[in-house]
């Protein structure tokens, strides 16, 4: 019986790409704790040039919000992108070790896992950062093989359905 290796070696990092990841994940720990934070001290300062700029940081910045765009709001969309630059660069390394159906079938576990893990963690709200990024990399699976000319047509065809399934639902 042989077993065969589906571990891939490790090659060099990217320092930049794992500061950008490390920076995302300081903005989700920064907006996660900030954000639920109470911040009462902050309305006990004198009216003043401290207290206007505690509480736009507090309360506008680290806040999602319906009407505009804060800093809170683009940490996710970095998050992922970062991830998705690690999934294709991943599966460049992996493929040149094992045929691609052996990878993909590795990283489908991988996100499939996270999946599973999400829906035991996040009991009641099942859309955070996990199930995300478990459900975005099986979608990406799909195509993570493709020429590039596909990838982005699959991508703005998946904005669209996206934008479409969130106005009307």
């Amino acid at each position: 019986m042989s077993t065969k290796n589906t571990a891939v070696p490790t090659a060099d990092r990217i320092a930049s790409l794992d500061q950008f990841r490390g920076y995302a994940i300081f903005g989700m720990l920064l907006v996660n704790f900030f954000g639920h934070y109470k911040t009462a001290w902050v309305e006990e300062l004198n009216d003043g040039f401290l207290k206007s700029t505690l509480d736009f940081i507090f309360h506008q910045q680290l806040h999602h919000h319906n009407e505009f765009m804060t800093y809170a709001d683009t940490i996710a969309p970095i998050f992922m992108f970062v991830v998705g630059i690690g999934m294709r660069l991943s599966w460049t390394r992996r493929v040149q070790h094992v045929d691609p159906s052996t990878a993909r079938k590795a990283m489908g576990k991988r996100y499939f896992t996270l999946v599973l893990i999400a829906f035991a963690i996040y009991t009641g709200w099942l859309w955070d950062a996990l199930m995300n990024i478990g459900l975005a990399g099986l979608v990406a699976l799909l195509i993570v093989d493709k020429k590039w000319s596909v990838r982005i047509a699959y991508a703005l065809g998946l904005v669209v359905a996206y934008q479409l399934i969130f106005s009307f639902t």
